[in-house]
Protein backbone atom coordinates (compact mmCIF):
# COMPACT_ATOMS: atom_id res chain seq x y z
CA UNK A 1 0.00 0.00 0.00
CA UNK A 2 1.21 3.87 -0.76
CA UNK A 3 0.72 6.09 2.22
CA UNK A 4 1.23 9.49 2.14
CA UNK A 5 2.38 11.04 5.99
CA UNK A 6 1.58 14.52 6.57
CA UNK A 7 3.08 15.39 9.57
CA UNK A 8 6.53 13.77 10.37
CA UNK A 9 6.55 14.07 14.19
CA UNK A 10 6.24 11.80 17.28
CA UNK A 11 3.17 9.71 16.15
CA UNK A 12 3.45 10.30 12.38
CA UNK A 13 7.21 8.74 11.94
CA UNK A 14 6.22 5.93 14.23
CA UNK A 15 3.32 4.71 11.88
CA UNK A 16 5.54 5.83 8.78
CA UNK A 17 8.79 3.54 10.74
CA UNK A 18 6.54 0.60 11.19
CA UNK A 19 5.02 0.51 7.42
CA UNK A 20 8.40 1.07 5.91
CA UNK A 21 9.54 -2.01 8.03
CA UNK A 22 6.64 -4.07 6.59
CA UNK A 23 7.44 -3.10 3.16
CA UNK A 24 4.95 -0.40 2.19
CA UNK A 25 5.98 2.89 0.43
CA UNK A 26 5.55 5.47 2.20
CA UNK A 27 6.48 9.36 2.03
CA UNK A 28 6.54 12.01 4.75
CA UNK A 29 5.78 15.52 4.64
CA UNK A 30 7.50 17.89 7.06
CA UNK A 31 8.52 21.59 7.69
CA UNK A 32 11.83 23.74 9.23
CA UNK A 33 14.76 22.16 10.48
CA UNK A 34 12.86 18.90 10.98
CA UNK A 35 12.51 18.78 7.42
CA UNK A 36 16.16 19.44 6.66
CA UNK A 37 17.49 16.95 9.40
CA UNK A 38 15.49 14.18 7.57
CA UNK A 39 16.33 14.68 4.65
CA UNK A 40 20.14 15.34 5.44
CA UNK A 41 20.04 12.26 8.01
CA UNK A 42 17.08 10.18 7.65
CA UNK A 43 14.44 8.84 10.56
CA UNK A 44 16.10 7.82 13.30
CA UNK A 45 13.58 6.27 16.06
CA UNK A 46 14.00 4.40 19.04
CA UNK A 47 11.20 2.00 20.52
CA UNK A 48 12.17 -0.28 23.18
CA UNK A 49 10.65 -2.98 20.97
CA UNK A 50 11.51 -1.37 17.59
CA UNK A 51 14.39 0.81 16.02
CA UNK A 52 14.22 2.61 12.51
CA UNK A 53 18.01 4.26 11.35
CA UNK A 54 17.21 4.47 7.27
CA UNK A 55 16.62 7.43 4.80
CA UNK A 56 13.20 8.15 3.71
CA UNK A 57 11.14 9.92 1.39
CA UNK A 58 10.17 13.45 2.17
CA UNK A 59 8.99 16.70 1.27
CA UNK A 60 7.16 20.16 1.92
CA UNK A 61 3.72 20.36 1.63
CA UNK A 62 3.97 22.65 -1.41
CA UNK A 63 6.26 20.06 -3.04
CA UNK A 64 3.85 17.22 -2.49
CA UNK A 65 1.03 19.16 -4.60
CA UNK A 66 3.02 18.48 -7.50
CA UNK A 67 2.68 15.07 -7.33
CA UNK A 68 -0.71 13.14 -8.40
CA UNK A 69 -2.51 12.44 -5.74
CA UNK A 70 -3.23 9.10 -7.47
CA UNK A 71 0.07 7.97 -6.63
CA UNK A 72 -1.05 7.71 -3.14
CA UNK A 73 -3.90 4.90 -1.46
CA UNK A 74 -4.06 6.81 1.56
CA UNK A 75 -2.93 10.29 3.28
CA UNK A 76 -2.78 10.32 7.24
CA UNK A 77 -2.94 13.13 8.70
CA UNK A 78 -0.86 13.46 12.36
CA UNK A 79 -0.50 17.45 12.60
CA UNK A 80 -1.76 19.41 15.30
CA UNK A 81 -5.75 19.75 14.80
CA UNK A 82 -5.57 23.64 15.07
CA UNK A 83 -3.81 23.80 11.01
CA UNK A 84 -7.12 21.53 9.96
CA UNK A 85 -8.10 24.52 8.47
CA UNK A 86 -5.55 25.53 6.56
CA UNK A 87 -4.70 21.93 5.81
CA UNK A 88 -8.46 21.16 4.36
CA UNK A 89 -8.34 24.03 2.06
CA UNK A 90 -4.80 22.57 0.47
CA UNK A 91 -6.09 19.50 0.03
CA UNK A 92 -9.00 20.59 -1.57
CA UNK A 93 -6.79 22.77 -3.83
CA UNK A 94 -4.27 19.45 -4.46
CA UNK A 95 -7.44 16.84 -4.87
CA UNK A 96 -9.26 19.64 -7.21
CA UNK A 97 -8.73 18.20 -10.73
CA UNK A 98 -8.86 14.23 -9.97
CA UNK A 99 -11.42 12.17 -10.16
CA UNK A 100 -9.64 9.30 -7.95
CA UNK A 101 -8.34 10.58 -4.56
CA UNK A 102 -6.86 8.96 -1.87
CA UNK A 103 -8.72 7.96 1.38
CA UNK A 104 -7.76 10.44 4.09
CA UNK A 105 -7.38 8.98 8.00
CA UNK A 106 -6.65 11.62 10.74
CA UNK A 107 -5.29 10.20 13.84
CA UNK A 108 -4.96 13.88 15.42
CA UNK A 109 -6.21 14.98 18.94
CA UNK A 110 -9.66 16.59 19.52
CA UNK A 111 -13.61 14.95 17.73
CA UNK A 112 -14.56 17.79 15.04
CA UNK A 113 -11.30 16.87 12.57
CA UNK A 114 -13.71 14.83 10.49
CA UNK A 115 -16.06 17.39 10.25
CA UNK A 116 -13.47 19.89 9.27
CA UNK A 117 -12.42 17.80 6.35
CA UNK A 118 -15.54 16.25 5.21
CA UNK A 119 -16.69 20.20 4.49
CA UNK A 120 -14.11 20.06 2.05
CA UNK A 121 -13.50 16.48 0.19
CA UNK A 122 -16.30 13.75 -0.08
CA UNK A 123 -17.28 12.23 3.02
CA UNK A 124 -16.98 8.95 1.56
CA UNK A 125 -13.39 9.38 1.49
CA UNK A 126 -13.06 10.60 5.51
CA UNK A 127 -11.64 7.84 7.82
CA UNK A 128 -12.09 8.80 11.58
CA UNK A 129 -9.11 7.32 13.24
CA UNK A 130 -7.81 7.44 16.76
CA UNK A 131 -4.32 5.51 18.50
CA UNK A 132 -3.79 5.36 22.16
CA UNK A 133 -1.78 4.20 24.41
CA UNK A 134 1.42 5.29 22.54
CA UNK A 135 3.95 8.21 23.58
CA UNK A 136 6.21 9.86 20.77
CA UNK A 137 7.91 12.62 20.38
CA UNK A 138 10.79 14.43 18.46
CA UNK A 139 13.79 14.75 20.52
CA UNK A 140 15.82 16.71 18.34
CA UNK A 141 15.54 17.14 14.13
CA UNK A 142 15.12 13.48 12.58
CA UNK A 143 15.30 11.88 15.97
CA UNK A 144 11.71 10.55 17.53
CA UNK A 145 11.66 8.52 20.62
CA UNK A 146 8.64 6.31 21.37
CA UNK A 147 6.89 4.34 24.06
CA UNK A 148 3.92 1.93 24.17
CA UNK A 149 2.21 -0.17 21.52
CA UNK A 150 -0.32 2.51 19.36
CA UNK A 151 -3.37 0.18 19.91
CA UNK A 152 -4.86 2.24 16.55
CA UNK A 153 -9.35 2.23 15.98
CA UNK A 154 -10.18 3.32 12.32
CA UNK A 155 -14.07 3.63 10.95
CA UNK A 156 -15.94 5.15 7.81
CA UNK A 157 -17.40 8.45 8.37
CA UNK A 158 -19.55 8.00 5.65
CA UNK A 159 -20.12 4.25 4.94
CA UNK A 160 -20.31 2.45 1.45
CA UNK A 161 -19.21 -0.90 0.31
CA UNK A 162 -15.99 0.50 -1.26
CA UNK A 163 -14.29 1.88 2.24
CA UNK A 164 -15.58 -1.27 3.84
CA UNK A 165 -13.24 -3.14 1.78
CA UNK A 166 -10.66 -0.45 1.99
CA UNK A 167 -11.02 -0.39 5.59
CA UNK A 168 -10.16 -4.42 5.88
CA UNK A 169 -7.45 -3.71 3.96
CA UNK A 170 -6.06 -0.83 5.75
CA UNK A 171 -6.74 -2.81 8.94
CA UNK A 172 -4.85 -6.32 8.01
CA UNK A 173 -1.75 -3.53 6.43
CA UNK A 174 -1.51 -2.13 10.32
CA UNK A 175 -1.67 -5.61 12.08
CA UNK A 176 0.79 -6.85 10.07
CA UNK A 177 3.30 -3.56 10.53
CA UNK A 178 3.03 -3.96 14.47
CA UNK A 179 0.23 -1.32 14.91
CA UNK A 180 -2.62 -3.33 16.48
CA UNK A 181 -6.05 -2.28 14.90
CA UNK A 182 -9.58 -2.61 15.13
CA UNK A 183 -12.75 -1.08 13.13
CA UNK A 184 -15.33 0.66 14.93
CA UNK A 185 -18.86 0.45 14.18
CA UNK A 186 -19.15 3.60 16.39
CA UNK A 187 -16.34 5.98 15.37
CA UNK A 188 -17.91 8.82 16.51
CA UNK A 189 -18.12 7.11 20.22
CA UNK A 190 -14.22 6.07 20.21
CA UNK A 191 -13.44 9.41 19.33
CA UNK A 192 -15.20 11.11 21.91
CA UNK A 193 -13.74 7.89 24.41
CA UNK A 194 -10.45 8.90 23.57
CA UNK A 195 -11.43 12.82 24.14
CA UNK A 196 -12.48 11.68 27.78
CA UNK A 197 -8.51 10.51 28.13
CA UNK A 198 -7.09 13.50 26.64
CA UNK A 199 -9.13 15.93 28.34
CA UNK A 200 -8.31 13.95 31.93
CA UNK A 201 -4.57 13.90 31.32
CA UNK A 202 -3.75 16.35 28.51
CA UNK A 203 -3.90 19.95 30.14
CA UNK A 204 -3.49 19.54 33.93
CA UNK A 205 0.09 17.86 32.96
CA UNK A 206 0.89 20.56 30.86
CA UNK A 207 -0.56 22.85 33.85
CA UNK A 208 1.63 20.88 36.25
CA UNK A 209 4.59 20.26 34.04
CA UNK A 210 4.64 16.80 34.69
CA UNK A 211 4.24 13.10 33.00
CA UNK A 212 0.90 11.20 33.12
CA UNK A 213 2.36 8.81 36.26
CA UNK A 214 2.57 11.55 38.84
CA UNK A 215 -0.84 12.71 38.33
CA UNK A 216 -2.03 9.15 38.59
CA UNK A 217 -0.23 8.10 41.86
CA UNK A 218 -1.15 11.42 43.46
CA UNK A 219 -4.74 10.84 45.34
CA UNK A 220 -5.74 14.37 44.98
CA UNK A 221 -4.41 15.07 41.63
CA UNK A 222 -6.50 11.34 40.18
CA UNK A 223 -9.41 13.02 41.66
CA UNK A 224 -9.23 15.73 39.57
CA UNK A 225 -8.97 13.84 36.65
CA UNK A 226 -11.60 11.49 37.11
CA UNK A 227 -14.19 14.59 37.49
CA UNK A 228 -12.48 16.16 34.11
CA UNK A 229 -13.18 12.43 32.13
CA UNK A 230 -17.07 12.51 33.71
CA UNK A 231 -17.05 16.10 32.43
CA UNK A 232 -16.42 14.75 28.98
CA UNK A 233 -19.07 12.29 29.27
CA UNK A 234 -21.44 15.15 29.85
CA UNK A 235 -20.30 17.04 26.75
CA UNK A 236 -20.96 14.50 24.79
CA UNK A 237 -24.37 13.79 24.91
CA UNK A 238 -24.65 17.26 22.99
CA UNK A 239 -23.48 15.18 19.67
CA UNK A 240 -26.02 12.31 20.80
CA UNK A 241 -23.01 10.42 21.89
CA UNK A 242 -23.58 8.28 25.19
CA UNK A 243 -20.81 7.56 27.33
CA UNK A 244 -22.16 5.50 30.35
CA UNK A 245 -20.25 5.66 33.57
CA UNK A 246 -18.73 2.12 33.23
CA UNK A 247 -17.26 3.31 29.75
CA UNK A 248 -15.42 6.37 32.01
CA UNK A 249 -14.13 4.04 34.42
CA UNK A 250 -12.69 2.05 31.48
CA UNK A 251 -10.59 5.42 30.19
CA UNK A 252 -9.84 6.06 33.63
CA UNK A 253 -8.43 2.88 34.43
CA UNK A 254 -6.31 2.68 31.12
CA UNK A 255 -4.55 6.08 32.07
CA UNK A 256 -3.69 4.34 35.19
CA UNK A 257 -2.19 1.47 34.39
CA UNK A 258 -0.22 2.79 31.07
CA UNK A 259 3.27 3.85 31.24
CA UNK A 260 3.57 7.30 32.55
CA UNK A 261 4.32 9.81 29.71
CA UNK A 262 4.40 13.54 28.22
CA UNK A 263 0.86 13.89 26.96
CA UNK A 264 1.51 16.76 23.63
CA UNK A 265 0.59 19.29 25.29
CA UNK A 266 3.43 19.31 28.22
CA UNK A 267 5.57 18.69 24.82
CA UNK A 268 3.76 22.01 23.27
CA UNK A 269 4.44 24.03 26.20
CA UNK A 270 8.03 22.98 27.06
CA UNK A 271 8.60 23.90 23.14
CA UNK A 272 6.49 27.09 23.38
CA UNK A 273 4.44 25.73 21.02
CA UNK A 274 0.74 26.26 20.18
CA UNK A 275 -1.82 24.55 22.50
CA UNK A 276 -4.37 22.64 21.67
CA UNK A 277 -6.73 24.00 24.22
CA UNK A 278 -9.76 24.55 21.76
CA UNK A 279 -9.48 20.98 19.97
CA UNK A 280 -9.67 18.92 23.59
CA UNK A 281 -10.64 20.93 26.54
CA UNK A 282 -12.80 23.97 24.44
CA UNK A 283 -14.89 21.00 22.50
CA UNK A 284 -16.03 20.12 26.46
CA UNK A 285 -16.45 23.40 27.36
CA UNK A 286 -18.81 24.44 24.21
CA UNK A 287 -20.74 21.35 24.03
CA UNK A 288 -21.69 21.97 27.74
CA UNK A 289 -22.47 25.09 27.75
CA UNK A 290 -25.08 24.21 24.46
CA UNK A 291 -27.02 22.17 27.15
CA UNK A 292 -26.54 24.84 29.76
CA UNK A 293 -24.61 23.18 32.24
CA UNK A 294 -20.91 24.19 32.49
CA UNK A 295 -17.96 22.24 33.02
CA UNK A 296 -16.29 23.76 36.01
CA UNK A 297 -13.35 21.30 36.03
CA UNK A 298 -12.21 21.81 32.46
CA UNK A 299 -12.62 25.05 32.03
CA UNK A 300 -10.57 25.43 35.40
CA UNK A 301 -7.76 23.89 34.75
CA UNK A 302 -7.70 25.26 30.28
CA UNK A 303 -8.05 28.84 31.94
CA UNK A 304 -5.08 28.13 34.34
CA UNK A 305 -3.16 27.20 31.52
CA UNK A 306 -3.70 29.64 29.09
CA UNK A 307 -3.44 32.19 31.24
CA UNK A 308 0.55 30.79 32.85
CA UNK A 309 1.19 29.76 28.97
CA UNK A 310 0.50 33.41 27.24
CA UNK A 311 2.17 34.80 30.89
CA UNK A 312 5.39 32.49 30.78
CA UNK A 313 5.73 33.84 26.73
CA UNK A 314 5.34 37.32 27.49
CA UNK A 315 8.01 37.26 29.76
CA UNK A 316 10.52 35.60 27.47
CA UNK A 317 9.72 38.11 24.94
CA UNK A 318 10.42 40.94 27.76
CA UNK A 319 13.45 39.41 28.90
CA UNK A 320 14.51 38.51 25.58
CA UNK A 321 17.84 40.99 26.52
CA UNK A 322 18.88 38.84 28.91
CA UNK A 323 19.34 35.88 26.71
CA UNK A 324 22.95 34.48 27.66
CA UNK A 325 25.22 34.90 24.86
CA UNK A 326 28.75 32.96 24.43
CA UNK A 327 31.13 34.42 21.51
CA UNK A 328 33.82 31.81 19.98
CA UNK A 329 36.44 33.07 18.06
CA UNK A 330 38.26 30.23 15.59
CA UNK A 331 41.45 30.97 13.08
CA UNK A 332 41.28 28.52 10.78
CA UNK A 333 44.24 27.17 8.58
CA UNK A 334 44.41 28.10 5.04
CA UNK A 335 41.96 26.50 2.72
CA UNK A 336 40.04 24.88 5.22
CA UNK A 337 37.23 27.53 5.16
CA UNK A 338 34.86 25.89 3.41
CA UNK A 339 35.27 22.51 5.85
CA UNK A 340 34.61 24.39 8.92
CA UNK A 341 32.04 26.54 7.68
CA UNK A 342 30.26 23.11 7.60
CA UNK A 343 31.05 21.57 10.25
CA UNK A 344 29.94 24.96 12.23
CA UNK A 345 27.02 25.02 10.45
CA UNK A 346 25.81 21.30 11.60
CA UNK A 347 26.95 22.55 14.75
CA UNK A 348 24.49 25.14 14.87
CA UNK A 349 21.37 22.89 13.53
CA UNK A 350 22.80 20.75 16.75
CA UNK A 351 22.12 23.89 18.90
CA UNK A 352 18.54 24.52 17.29
CA UNK A 353 17.08 21.23 18.92
CA UNK A 354 18.44 22.29 22.50
CA UNK A 355 16.17 23.80 24.72
CA UNK A 356 16.09 27.30 25.29
CA UNK A 357 18.02 28.12 21.71
CA UNK A 358 17.54 31.47 20.89
CA UNK A 359 19.74 32.36 17.78
CA UNK A 360 23.20 31.61 16.39
CA UNK A 361 25.25 33.71 13.78
CA UNK A 362 28.35 33.35 12.15
CA UNK A 363 30.37 36.12 11.63
CA UNK A 364 33.30 35.84 8.75
CA UNK A 365 36.68 37.39 8.67
CA UNK A 366 36.76 41.01 7.63
CA UNK A 367 40.39 41.48 6.78
CA UNK A 368 43.42 40.10 6.88
CA UNK A 369 43.93 42.18 10.25
CA UNK A 370 40.89 40.04 11.43
CA UNK A 371 41.22 36.91 10.13
CA UNK A 372 38.92 35.42 13.12
CA UNK A 373 35.60 33.77 12.49
CA UNK A 374 33.21 34.81 15.41
CA UNK A 375 30.11 32.60 16.04
CA UNK A 376 27.60 33.49 18.42
CA UNK A 377 25.06 31.57 20.35
CA UNK A 378 22.63 32.46 22.07
CA UNK A 379 19.98 30.76 25.06
CA UNK A 380 17.49 31.73 27.16
CA UNK A 381 18.98 30.82 30.32
CA UNK A 382 22.60 29.49 31.84
CA UNK A 383 21.03 26.07 32.57
CA UNK A 384 20.12 25.52 28.94
CA UNK A 385 23.36 26.94 27.81
CA UNK A 386 25.49 24.81 29.53
CA UNK A 387 23.34 21.54 28.95
CA UNK A 388 24.14 22.33 24.92
CA UNK A 389 27.71 22.83 25.81
CA UNK A 390 28.05 19.94 27.96
CA UNK A 391 26.44 17.58 25.14
CA UNK A 392 28.16 14.49 23.71
CA UNK A 393 26.67 16.24 20.31
CA UNK A 394 28.02 19.09 20.38
CA UNK A 395 31.47 17.42 21.46
CA UNK A 396 31.88 15.16 18.64
CA UNK A 397 31.56 17.94 15.97
CA UNK A 398 34.23 20.69 18.14
CA UNK A 399 36.32 16.81 17.26
CA UNK A 400 36.13 17.09 13.79
CA UNK A 401 36.46 21.17 13.95
CA UNK A 402 39.52 20.90 16.03
CA UNK A 403 42.12 19.85 12.88
CA UNK A 404 41.18 23.01 11.03
CA UNK A 405 41.99 25.24 14.08
CA UNK A 406 45.59 27.49 13.97
CA UNK A 407 45.12 27.80 17.16
CA UNK A 408 42.59 27.16 20.34
CA UNK A 409 39.14 28.85 20.36
CA UNK A 410 38.81 31.96 22.11
CA UNK A 411 35.66 32.53 23.59
CA UNK A 412 33.66 34.54 26.13
CA UNK A 413 30.02 34.43 28.08
CA UNK A 414 28.14 37.30 28.21
CA UNK A 415 24.96 38.66 29.65
CA UNK A 416 22.49 41.27 27.91
CA UNK A 417 24.30 44.54 27.01
CA UNK A 418 27.57 42.78 27.23
CA UNK A 419 26.48 41.52 23.62
CA UNK A 420 27.34 44.85 22.87
CA UNK A 421 31.28 45.00 23.76
CA UNK A 422 34.24 44.25 21.28
CA UNK A 423 35.20 40.25 22.37
CA UNK A 424 38.72 40.06 23.61
CA UNK A 425 41.63 38.02 22.58
CA UNK A 426 42.42 35.90 25.54
CA UNK A 427 40.94 32.40 25.26
CA UNK A 428 39.73 32.71 28.55
CA UNK A 429 37.81 35.73 29.33
CA UNK A 430 34.71 36.25 31.96
CA UNK A 431 32.03 38.76 30.74
CA UNK A 432 32.22 42.35 32.52
CA UNK A 433 30.38 43.10 35.54
CA UNK A 434 26.85 45.29 34.67
CA UNK A 435 27.73 47.88 36.18
CA UNK A 436 31.28 48.35 34.00
CA UNK A 437 29.38 47.35 31.09
CA UNK A 438 27.11 50.53 32.08
CA UNK A 439 29.83 53.33 32.81
CA UNK A 440 31.50 52.34 29.39
CA UNK A 441 28.66 52.87 27.56
CA UNK A 442 27.70 55.45 29.24
CA UNK A 443 31.04 57.65 28.16
CA UNK A 444 30.82 56.66 24.74
CA UNK A 445 27.15 58.04 24.76
CA UNK A 446 27.65 60.82 25.93
CA UNK A 447 30.20 62.70 24.17
CA UNK A 448 28.45 61.10 21.06
CA UNK A 449 24.87 62.35 21.67
CA UNK A 450 26.61 66.23 22.77
CA UNK A 451 28.30 65.94 19.55
CA UNK A 452 25.48 65.19 16.99
CA UNK A 453 23.27 68.00 18.75
CA UNK A 454 26.87 70.22 18.67
CA UNK A 455 26.97 69.69 14.32
CA UNK A 456 23.33 68.85 13.70
CA UNK A 457 21.49 70.53 16.37
CA UNK A 458 19.70 73.95 14.54
CA UNK A 459 18.60 71.10 11.39
CA UNK A 460 17.37 68.97 14.31
CA UNK A 461 15.76 71.24 16.13
CA UNK A 462 13.07 72.39 13.10
CA UNK A 463 12.26 68.47 12.80
CA UNK A 464 9.61 67.41 14.80
CA UNK A 465 9.89 65.90 17.98
CA UNK A 466 9.44 62.35 17.15
CA UNK A 467 11.02 62.00 14.29
CA UNK A 468 14.42 64.31 15.76
CA UNK A 469 14.60 61.75 18.25
CA UNK A 470 13.77 58.49 15.63
CA UNK A 471 16.84 59.76 13.43
CA UNK A 472 19.15 60.20 16.20
CA UNK A 473 18.63 57.39 18.40
CA UNK A 474 19.15 55.59 14.86
CA UNK A 475 22.34 57.25 14.11
CA UNK A 476 23.53 56.80 17.68
CA UNK A 477 23.14 53.06 17.98
CA UNK A 478 24.90 52.03 14.71
CA UNK A 479 27.80 54.23 15.78
CA UNK A 480 28.12 52.80 19.02
CA UNK A 481 27.11 48.97 17.71
CA UNK A 482 29.68 49.66 14.68
CA UNK A 483 32.08 51.91 15.85
CA UNK A 484 32.88 53.33 19.18
CA UNK A 485 31.98 50.36 21.50
CA UNK A 486 34.65 47.83 19.89
CA UNK A 487 37.62 51.08 20.29
CA UNK A 488 36.24 51.73 23.97
CA UNK A 489 36.34 48.46 24.53
CA UNK A 490 39.98 48.04 23.44
CA UNK A 491 40.52 51.46 25.71
CA UNK A 492 38.86 50.34 29.30
CA UNK A 493 40.22 46.52 28.32
CA UNK A 494 42.20 46.61 31.55
CA UNK A 495 39.32 47.58 33.34
CA UNK A 496 36.65 45.28 31.60
CA UNK A 497 38.59 41.64 31.54
CA UNK A 498 41.20 41.43 34.22
CA UNK A 499 41.07 38.01 34.93
CA UNK A 500 40.65 34.61 33.13
CA UNK A 501 38.07 32.27 33.72
CA UNK A 502 37.09 28.87 31.98
CA UNK A 503 37.73 27.51 29.15
CA UNK A 504 34.90 26.72 26.51
CA UNK A 505 35.79 25.06 23.04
Amino acid sequence: MKFLILGAGGIGSYFGARLLKANHEVTFVARGEHLLALQKNGLHLEHPKFNFDDSIRVYTIEEVKTLNPCEFDIVIITTKANSNQNLANQLNDWFADYERIPYILSLQNGVENEETFSKYINPKYIIGGLTRKIGAHIISPSNIKAVGIAETIIGAISKTKDNRIFLEELQINFNNAQIPTQISKNIDLDLWKKLIINNGVNAICALLKVKTGIIMSDEKLKKIVYELMSETAIAAKNKNITITKKDVNEMYELITKFDSIKPSMLVDREFSRALELEDICGVVIRNSEEQNIDAPYTRTISTLLDYTYKKNKLKKEKKIDLVVTVVVSRRIKKNKEEQFEQFSNELTKVATSFKGYVGAIMIRPVSLDDPEYRLVYKFDNQENLDKWIKSTKRAVILNKIEPLLEKPSETIKSLGLATWLSFPRQAEAKAPKKYKITIVSWLALYPLITLIFLIFGDILAEIPLLLRTFIVTAVAMVLMSYVLMPRFTKLFYFWLFPKEEEKLR
